[in-house]
């Protein structure tokens, strides 16, 4: 198993301290994620001094992101303000709360167009969605590819795979799991993709810890990371109704296991 990395809930508005202390840790070991931006957040959980901020930081924010972008660095839309409107879970149900999943076809699009405004006024485009709390329906994978979405950073799996018409790039289930996996590819480094597959870890860095820290650095130093650019080269199947309905069961009970509900 190779990994690779994602991080949720960029925004201007995020902790500075611990994204640069992470940013510089991946740096340090050459790790290139995928960010998951916020176009325009109104969490104010997202919001580290609890405030929104001016036209001058998003300015400043939106310019480090292309540059990071440049740099091999992917881009996801995280949504578009990270509200959640709704308490449904939709096809992927590792929460029961949702900005998009419940919403009318026309307001989900109208969302997203929105949010891909914002992107390319800023000199961001992407094609690959982070749907906030994981949650999405029918709907949403219809306005996603209405407004020029291809690819959703969800699901479960070891590899890429298409479902009603969109590409998904699956995250680790277990992430306790997907890491142990990785140590075969430590004792046999000619180990391939196609041998081992590939998953992400999701981090959420507004909430690091120093153990946290240090517990990454120590994972990093396994050199298991891939760019998260690779999901857009590797071989694509097609998942089955039947596989679907695990991935809802997996999911369906993750939930309940973490939060109770």
């Amino acid at each position: 198993m190779l990994l690779t990395l994602r991080l949720d809930d960029i925004t201007p508005e995020m902790d500075r301290e611990r994204f640069d202390r992470f940013l510089s840790l991946m740096e340090d070991y050459g790790i290139l994620p995928l960010l998951g931006i916020v176009p325009d957040v109104r969490d104010p959980s997202l919001m580290a001094d609890g405030k929104k901020a001016d036209g001058a930081a998003r300015a400043r924010f939106f310019e480090e992101m292309v540059r990071l972008k440049e740099q091999g660095f992917a881009i996801a839309m995280h949504g578009l303000d990270h509200v959640y409107t709704t308490k449904e879970s939709g096809l992927f149900p590792l929460n029961k709360d949702s900005e998009f999943a419940g919403l009318p076809y026309e307001e989900q699009r109208d969302r997203l167009q929105k949010g891909k405004n914002i992107f390319k006024e800023a000199g961001l485009d992407t094609d690959l969605f982070m749907a906030p709390s994981h949650t999405f329906d029918e709907a949403t994978i219809r306005a996603l590819s209405d407004t020029g979405f291809t690819k959703i950073t969800d699901g479960f799996g070891a590899a890429p795979y298409t479902f009603r018409g969109m590409t998904f790039y699956p995250i680790a289930y277990s992430r306790q799991k997907a890491i142990a996996d990785t140590l075969p590819r430590l004792a046999h480094p000619v180990c391939t993709l196609a041998m081992g597959g590939v998953t992400t870890l999701v981090v959420h860095t507004n909430t690091l810890t120093d153990k946290d820290f240090a517990e990454y650095e120590k994972l990093f130093q396994t050199k298991a990371f891939i760019p998260y650019t690779t999901w857009d080269y590797l071989p694509v199947k097609k998942l089955s109704r039947l596989k679907h309905a695990l991935h809802y069961r997996m999911a369906d009970s993750k939930r309940r296991i973490v939060q109770g509900r």
